[in-house]
């Protein structure tokens, strides 16, 4: 026996067919009559399965009634046959919606069709897929009507594919968006194609960030810029560049003696002296300085002072301004010197420490940790190092770490933790990263205690995983999941086991996916 389903009168209702094998599901819509509303309503894989010539349908309003999420599926070859004023009908959020590899595809005149505020609409990730030569096709006053934040997303390999011309294009304000290492990109020759007063709108970490041929490279008047601050910069090797006129132009307070007292001068870059004795010769409470990023401007080595009480001598906060390479040269003694709330004061990178053993320190509640970034900052390995009762640990929201392989952790029994809410405080991914077999060693009431998206985010073949008694413990409301993929499971038994009534919970729009 099978059910077949279809509409009359533009009404959904149901009949039961005579014996058969298999089911009528040939009665698909044809996709070129639907309604600018049904174009919504198809499934994201259906407007994959759509020709090339049906996406050019003359209505433009039809592209903009594709939801953004049915964007993302055209396929690549089909958003290279949208006709050009197509892409100028597209609303500004439905080019926010483009994979990044979509935005490849486009046309080089494409590029250059769309309107200015869709330039400025797009993701900064966006810009980042852009291909070089996309970035010469954009018209120079297109360079001007970026925001300052996507002139920041550019790859550093983009900067470099600017024309000279369009770096004297950029607006001075922009000149100071750019980071840092996209100033290290810059040609030689582009730096001298700045005008003078953009050399002084460059922010005083932008002067840190020239390569030392940079320096030489600057006229002698923009050496002797007005702001003092832009002439002190920390780099050792640029203030010993070879040019001797320069030395002379320099202020005489700004060239510091070398004499051991000097080293304790407020200046942040004095504490990075070569001699390393002389960072001994600190007092104790020297090494507390209140300036957190003193602290990060000592050397690795210097971090491994002798006496761990040093370490202990620090704030909090100085922890926290440790460079990420620093807290991996402590000592490993040196970590368990710590105090429970330091560890809660550490950067997340650097709970990702390379000791294994340092993610096994003795006070369980330190793997306790409050903030819940921490427990995602863990490397997969560490994961397996934590005792059995830590994975259980009473925060639900620790459970919810995003690395999909963590949730696969080896030991069956982790997966079935006696708490119902576990199970529901995980994201709908992590239930997808689940192994096929750890389905089934869910207890039935947990599969009654998962959300329902959550049942709507089980790939096709677990459904079949079921066992055919859990189908029946499904609630009401989830056998009505959205995905039509879902309950048109493969195995005819699974839609024979379902009770009449739930037959009847189907929502119409279900139903009617299966027209004849």
């Amino acid at each position: 026996m099978i059910l077949r389903l279809y509409r009359t009168d533009g009404q959904c209702s149901e009949s039961l067919a005579p014996p058969a094998t298999m089911y009528d599901l040939s009665g698909y819509a044809r996709s070129q009559n639907l309604n600018p509303q049904n174009i919504q309503s198809l499934n994201p894989q259906n407007i994959k399965s759509l020709n090339p010539q049906n996406i050019q349908n003359p209505n433009p309003q039809n592209i903009q009634s594709l939801n953004p999420q049915n964007i993302q599926n055209l396929n690549p070859q089909n958003i290279q046959s949208l006709n050009p004023q197509n892409i100028q009908n597209l609303n500004p959020q439905n080019i926010q919606s483009l994979n990044p590899q979509n935005i490849q595809n486009l046309n080089p005149q494409n590029i250059q069709n769309l309107n200015p505020q869709n330039i400025q609409s797009l993701n900064p990730q966006n810009i980042q897929s852009l291909n070089p030569q996309n970035i010469q096709n954009l018209n120079p006053q297109n360079i001007q009507n970026l925001n300052p934040q996507n002139i920041q997303s550019l790859n550093p390999q983009n900067i470099q594919s600017l024309n000279p011309q369009n770096i004297q294009n950029l607006n001075p304000q922009n000149i100071q968006s750019l980071n840092p290492q996209n100033i290290q990109n810059l040609n030689p020759q582009n730096i001298q194609s700045l005008n003078p007063q953009n050399i002084q709108n460059l922010n005083p970490q932008n002067i840190q960030s020239l390569n030392p041929q940079n320096i030489q490279n600057l006229n002698p008047q923009n050496i002797q810029s007005p702001n003092p601050q832009n002439i002190k910069s920390p780099n050792p090797q640029n203030i010993q560049n070879p040019n001797p006129q320069n030395i002379q132009n320099l202020n005489p307070q700004n060239i510091k003696s070398p004499n051991p007292q000097n080293i304790q001068n407020p200046n942040p870059q004095n504490i990075q002296s070569p001699n390393p004795q002389n960072i001994q010769n600190l007092n104790p409470q020297n090494i507390q300085s209140p300036n957190p990023q003193n602290i990060q401007n000592l050397n690795p080595q210097n971090i491994q002072s002798p006496n761990p009480q040093n370490i202990q001598n620090l704030n909090p906060q100085n922890i926290k301004s440790l460079n990420p390479q620093n807290i991996q040269s402590l000592n490993p003694q040196n970590i368990q010197n710590l105090n429970p709330q330091n560890i809660q004061s550490l950067n997340p990178q650097n709970i990702q420490n390379p000791n294994p053993q340092n993610i096994q320190n003795p006070n369980p509640q330190n793997i306790q940790n409050p903030n819940p970034q921490n427990i995602q900052s863990l490397n997969p390995q560490n994961i397996q190092n934590l005792n059995p009762q830590n994975i259980q640990n009473p925060n639900p929201q620790n459970i919810q770490n995003p690395n999909p392989q963590n949730i696969q952790n080896p030991n069956p029994q982790n997966i079935q933790n006696p708490n119902p809410q576990n199970i529901k405080s995980l994201n709908p991914q992590n239930i997808q990263s689940l192994n096929p077999q750890n389905i089934q060693n869910l207890n039935p009431q947990n599969i009654k205690s998962l959300n329902p998206q959550n049942i709507q985010s089980l790939n096709p073949q677990n459904i079949q995983n079921l066992n055919p008694q859990n189908i029946q413990n499904l609630n009401p409301q989830n056998i009505q999941s959205p995905n039509p993929q879902n309950i048109q499971s493969p195995n005819p038994q699974n839609i024979q086991n379902l009770n009449p009534q739930n037959i009847q919970n189907l929502n119409p729009q279900v139903v009617c996916v299966f027209q004849t």
